[in-house]
């Protein structure tokens, strides 16, 4: 595969990157099934789900040691394999202790091929657009399987619909990795050339990562509970469902504009408004109670959030000049999804909603203040 080809490396990566945020997508619902057939409680789920983040985070976290040969094929390959492996091992395996087992195998397995496909796609001529082809395809899946699962779904089929569905969805998706380039070439050495002081540019990654980890902590923080803050105002029935639905679709759409743009997406004013906007929905979902406030502060925050993610993994791909630290932006999404509903929780639980998405805003403006400070220094790096 040639990445300078944008179509067909982009629909091969999307296409990947969705068997992992299938599984992100519908894991409330997985999680509902196992309370239902396994009797757990709410803090049992709650370190379920952690695990599977918890896998994907040590994945994307090793990355820079088992990625440093830069091969694709092969490694994806296995990673899927162990990431289908863990997920079909839920269709017998029952007890709490081999579940938990289970989910972190899964989570290594996909958040693997969500870290590779990250690295291809900063190889692209154009990362910008490119991540955000990444993050719109990759949503498409689990949307579709958000509606398609509940549907088939009977008390008696729960558990094998649920999991068999995703399963056999990724798989088919998952033979997309027979297109990917067995190894992919390194980051031409002129863009290392180009820093002055290459002992001195860690910091600047760094930095882009805390962008990243930042944004998505504040991003998941609020999502994570926005079925909560529905119930909490009285807004029962299908309504909130159809409306997070609604906002993820929304999300993929924007996040492809966001990749046309490309560039010009990635400017601090564009990045600053869409900032802006994200904390005026949390805003609303806080002062204005109702169906109105709820739906348009949810559609407002979530979708603007797929705009400023591709354009923060962007950034932290490119400060990484030796194309080694490619799968980082993985682990800092990843740690994000797990301290994000983490400190979420215990908010709302002291001080309520309000109080929550006040630290949601503050997290996600510190990701902004970052992704500010070293902006100048990443576009300069791929001139």
């Amino acid at each position: 595969m040639d990445t300078s080809n944008h179509l067909s490396t982009n629909l091969v990566a999307g296409a990947l990157t969705s068997t992992h945020l299938n599984i992100r997508t519908l894991m409330p619902l997985l999680l509902a099934v196992l309370a239902q057939t396994s009797g757990f409680g709410e803090a049992q789920l709650g370190d379920l789900g952690a695990a599977y983040s918890a896998g994907a985070t040590i994945a994307a976290m090793t990355s820079v040691v088992w990625m440093r040969g830069l091969w694709m094929r092969l490694p994806a390959a296995l990673m899927l394999a162990l990431g289908s492996a863990g997920m079909g091992g839920t269709l017998w395996v029952h007890d709490y202790a081999g579940l938990m087992l289970l989910f972190v195998l899964a989570g290594v397995g996909h958040g693997g091929v969500f870290a590779l496909m990250i690295a291809l796609l900063a190889r692209t001529d154009d990362p910008n657009r490119s991540y955000g082809w990444q993050w719109c395809l990759g949503s498409v899946p689990g949307v579709v399987l958000v509606y398609a699962a509940p549907a088939l779904t009977t008390q008696a089929n729960a558990l094998w619909m649920n999991f068999g569905l995703l399963l056999g969805v990724n798989a088919l998706i998952g033979l997309a990795v027979l297109r990917l380039p067995i190894r992919v070439k390194p980051l031409p050495g002129s863009l290392a050339d180009r820093v002055q002081q290459p002992t001195a540019v860690h910091w600047p990654l760094f930095t882009g990562l805390f962008a990243v980890f930042a944004i998505y902590s504040g991003v998941t923080g609020a999502w994570a509970f926005l079925g909560r803050i529905a119930v909490a105002q009285g807004l029962v029935g299908q309504f909130p469902g159809v409306v997070l639905a609604v906002a993820t679709a929304v999300s993929a759409i924007v996040s492809l504009f966001a990749g046309e743009l490309s560039n010009r997406g990635a400017r601090p004013a564009a990045m600053v408004f869409a900032v802006v906007v994200i904390l005026l929905g949390f805003g609303l979902l806080a002062i204005w109670p109702g169906r109105v406030g709820y739906a348009v502060g949810t559609v407002a925050s979530i979708a603007l959030a797929g705009f400023v993610l591709p354009f923060g993994i962007s950034l932290a791909a490119r400060l990484d000049v030796t194309g080694r630290a490619a799968g980082l932006p993985a682990a800092a999404l990843g740690v994000g999804a797990i301290t994000g509903p983490a400190i979420a929780g215990h908010v709302y639980q002291a001080a309520g909603s309000a109080a929550m998405l006040s630290v949601a805003s503050a997290t996600i403006a510190a990701g902004l203040v970052a992704y500010l400070m070293v902006y100048g220094r990443a576009y300069l790096i791929r001139r």
